[in-house]
């Protein structure tokens, strides 16, 4: 096992653990789902850009081959809405994935819809229009708070999904 990293903040409440053996060898499909929602900054200002990145490191790890497109990388913020993605075929390369994710803007929306973010995940990304492999196995990882202003009963249908 394999700890890619972890926030720094001292309120941090995540710790990204990925198990990969020789990273030119373990192709899978990696989808990292971001919360850009208001309550991510209401008790320290910088925690979404310390989410994102936490995430561009963790894209430029040594424990990744994304350039040798072994590995694949999608990329959802949401809050209210999908804010911005992009699928697994959009970026080939760390440095197009890394440029993205910098350039993406905190929404600050005062909602927070996880499952919207989560049937965009299952209906655009993992699906192979949206770039997904059947040979690779996918892993959606969710960076939030935890706080959803949607009932948990739809949240729950678009995770089963």
């Amino acid at each position: 096992m394999s700890v890619l990293g972890h926030c720094q903040h001292p309120e941090c409440w995540y710790l990204a653990v990925v198990v990969l053996g020789p990273p030119e060898k373990c192709v899978c499909d990696i989808v990292f789902v971001l919360d850009s929602s208001g309550s991510i900054n209401r008790r320290n200002a910088t925690t979404y850009n310390t989410t994102k990145s936490f995430v561009m490191r963790l894209v430029g790890s040594s424990r990744f081959n994304i350039d040798r497109g072994v590995q694949r990388v999608a990329y959802v913020e949401y809050s209210s809405e999908v804010d911005d993605f992009f699928d697994l075929q959009n970026y080939t390369t760390v440095a197009e994935i890394q440029s993205h994710i910098a350039s993406s803007m905190f929404s600050g929306s005062k909602s927070t819809f996880h499952g919207a973010a989560l049937e965009l995940v299952h209906e655009r990304i993992l699906t192979p229009a949206g770039g997904d492999r059947s040979q690779a196995p996918n892993t959606v990882i969710v960076l939030t708070d935890g706080l959803s202003d949607i009932p948990y009963a739809f949240t729950k249908v678009s995770i089963q999904k």
